[in-house]
């Protein structure tokens, strides 16, 4: 027999990302019992983030190929690249290395997911058609991150030190091959 705890767990477990209302539809549970699942959930690693009109959402925050017991904890990343198809490879290949993923979107999602989670390290796309507004575009995921490191993930030809100028950490250009990701996402969380 399945709880309704594991229920929603299960249902949970099926995607990266959900709103509440969502998982409260998948699960047939009330809304008062998803709201206590919802936070016996956050307390076993998931994160729970209020993302404008939409409510919350829930974020499965644990690497997909490594179990709970091995990470040491894993370090998390957020990456936030609106080609789906892209941050869908970026996801597997740092998923593979067993770092914990969060990828998001929008610039908004991560400003709001910076507001309540500590990451070790962002990856964000800069958002631009134009190269001169890579940087501006991008400035307030830079600003909500902190003390944390961010990388620019762009394939507009920039130089390293404009980049760094800007707030920075490193410059991750697009495409790249999975080697030099892993070695520069090695090399950040590091420093």
């Amino acid at each position: 027999m399945v709880t309704d705890g594991a229920q929603l767990l299960l249902v949970l477990a099926t995607r990266e990302v959900q709103t509440a209302a969502e998982l409260v539809e998948a699960s047939r549970l009330d809304p008062a019992e998803a709201s206590g699942q919802l936070e016996r959930l956050l307390a076993e690693g998931f994160i729970l983030a209020t993302a404008g009109d939409s409510g919350p959402t829930v974020y499965r925050l644990t690497p997909g190929r490594v179990s709970p017991e091995e990470a040491d904890p894993p370090q998390r990343l957020l990456v936030v690249e609106n080609d789906l198809v892209l941050r869908d490879v970026v996801v597997k290949i740092l998923e593979h290395e067993g770092y914990a993923i969060i990828a998001v979107s929008k610039p908004a999602e991560a400003i709001a997911l910076l507001e309540h989670v500590s990451f070790d390290l962002v990856i964000t796309d800069g958002f631009s058609g134009a190269p001169g507004a890579v940087l501006v575009n991008s400035t307030d995921v830079l600003k909500s991150a902190g003390a944390t490191p961010v990388a620019l993930f762009t394939a507009h030809k920039l130089e390293l030190d404009a980049v760094q100028a800007a707030g920075f950490r490193d410059l991750i250009s697009k495409p790249f091959s999975i080697d030099a990701l892993w070695r520069q996402v090695r090399s950040l969380l590091q420093r």
